[in-house]
């Protein structure tokens, strides 16, 4: 099976994805924090016969790109940039799947889209309710700074190790 690499341009925006699969269903597929799409490639084994998967890069991960500065993406954005997706892709229903960050815009494509959306899946899902820290991280312009600069350097933010910590 071969995977092909692409990139959809819309406004400020340049989504990343990898399509596979030969089969009749489309699959759009969202990852983690700190993540790509690159994250669901075991599933190909299993689902591309029956499925065409779309394994996308969420801004600021991977090799999608975010040109709009310090603006937020709104779910009226993601509404404009998956119409636009489906219409060039000619894709009429699709279903979605979404791990921890990657819920959030599949709950985002389930608003939007509910008479197109086949099947959902979430795996650990952010997003079934908003966290004071989430609300935090984005009220303020200094804080989505701030934000945006953990998840550009999350190599930075992460902890590695827990030999270093006092209660292991």
């Amino acid at each position: 099976m071969e995977r092909s690499s692409h990139r959809f341009n819309f406004k400020h925006a340049s989504l990343h994805y990898t399509k596979y699969g030969v089969g009749e269903k489309a699959l759009f597929c969202f990852h983690g924090f700190g993540l790509t799409g690159e994250a669901f490639f075991e599933l190909e084994e299993v689902l591309s016969k029956e499925y065409t998967i779309y394994n996308f890069d969420l801004f600021f991960h991977g090799k999608s790109e975010w040109h709009a500065g310090d603006k937020m993406l709104t779910p009226a954005f993601c509404k404009e940039l998956f119409s636009s997706f489906l219409s060039e892709q000619k894709i009429n229903q699709f279903s979605l799947l979404g791990y921890s960050i990657g819920a959030r815009i599949v709950w985002t494509l389930v608003l939007e889209f509910k008479n197109q959306v086949k099947e959902i899946i979430v795996l650990a899902p952010d997003g079934i309710t908003i966290s004071n820290w989430f609300k935090i991280a984005t009220r303020t312009l200094v804080n989505r700074k701030l934000f945006k600069y953990a998840v550009l350097n999350h190599h930075r933010t992460h902890v590695k190790h827990f030999g270093d910590l006092p209660f292991s």
